[in-house]
C-alpha cells in the first residue's frame, strides 16, 4: 500500500502491490516487473514499461506505456500518448481503456470475450476472429461484439475520442 509521488527520478521494482498504492510520476521513467494491484498515473513519462499486470488502475497524459501482460483486471486511460499491451491473458476478467489523441495497440486474448467500442472522429483496426457489428453516426462509430461466444463476463470495452486503436 504505497503512496508515492515522483518527479524527474526513476522508479525500477521487482513487484507492486496493495490495493491502496498510489503512485504519481512526472517525467520519471518506469519499470515495473510485476503489478499485482494499485493505481499508477503518469505525467509526461517517456517511457514507462511493465513487464505482467494483474490489477491496474491507470491514468496517463502525455506519457508511452508499453504492458507485456496483462493477466486480471485492468483500467487504463490516457491522452496525448501511445499505449500497448503486447498480450491479455486468456484468464483476464475485464479491460476497460478510455483514450484521446492517443495510439493503442492491444494483442487480443485467445476464448471468448464480449467486446464494446465507441470511438469519435477516431480510426480502429480489428481481427477476423471478431464477429462485430458496427454502426456509424455523426462521425462516431459503435462496434458490438464477441469472439468465440457471448456467453462469457470477460469484457474489453474502449472509448477512443481523435485516437488510432489497432486490435491483433
Amino acid at each position: 500500500n504505497m503512496r508515492a509521488s515522483l518527479s524527474h527520478v526513476k522508479l525500477n521494482a521487482g513487484e507492486i502491490d496493495g490495493d491502496q498504492t498510489y503512485i504519481e510520476a512526472s517525467y520519471s521513467p518506469i519499470t515495473v516487473a510485476n503489478w499485482k494491484n494499485g493505481r499508477l498515473v503518469m505525467n509526461y513519462v517517456k517511457n514507462c514499461r511493465i513487464q505482467r499486470a494483474d490489477n491496474l488502475n491507470l491514468n496517463s497524459d502525455s506519457s508511452n506505456i508499453f504492458i507485456q501482460q496483462l493477466d486480471g483486471k485492468g483500467v487504463v486511460s490516457g491522452s496525448f500518448g501511445v499505449v500497448t499491451i503486447a498480450n491479455v491473458s486468456a484468464s483476464f476478467s475485464t479491460l476497460d481503456l478510455v483514450m484521446q489523441n492517443s495510439d493503442f495497440k492491444l494483442k487480443l486474448p485467445e476464448g471468448a470475450f464480449n467486446f464494446t467500442y465507441t470511438g469519435a472522429q477516431s480510426r480502429i483496426a480489428i481481427p477476423k476472429t471478431l464477429q462485430a457489428n458496427a454502426r456509424r453516426d455523426f462521425g462516431n462509430v459503435f462496434i458490438n461484439g464477441f469472439q468465440d461466444s457471448r456467453d462469457t463476463e470477460k469484457v474489453i470495452t474502449i472509448n477512443a475520442k481523435y485516437s488510432d486503436v489497432i486490435l491483433q
